[in-house]
């Protein structure tokens, strides 16, 4: 069961006028479920728990980019600053 965020309206209206967006937070409160919800069929989703991800990110991160297209989803992106 998915429950509805408040903070919804407002990450969908600065994603409009912004390249990139951050959201933050405490473990396990629905942030990338947030995300996925919003935006999943629509945006490429890749997450850095994937080691051979988390590797190129780390390792080439314009390669990482060129292999995930925008619009994109970056999952754990703290894993690779």
């Amino acid at each position: 069961m998915y429950l509805t965020r408040d903070i919804e309206t407002t990450i969908l209206t600065v994603s409009k006028s912004f390249p990139a967006i951050a959201i933050y937070g405490a473990r396990q409160i629905g942030k990338s479920t947030t995300l996925y919800k919003l935006f999943g069929s629509s945006f490429n989703v890749v997450t850095l728990d994937d080691t051979v991800e988390l590797e190129l990110a780390l390792s080439n991160p314009k390669g990482f980019l060129e292999v995930h297209p925008w619009p994109l989803i970056i999952d754990e992106v703290q894993k690779a600053p």
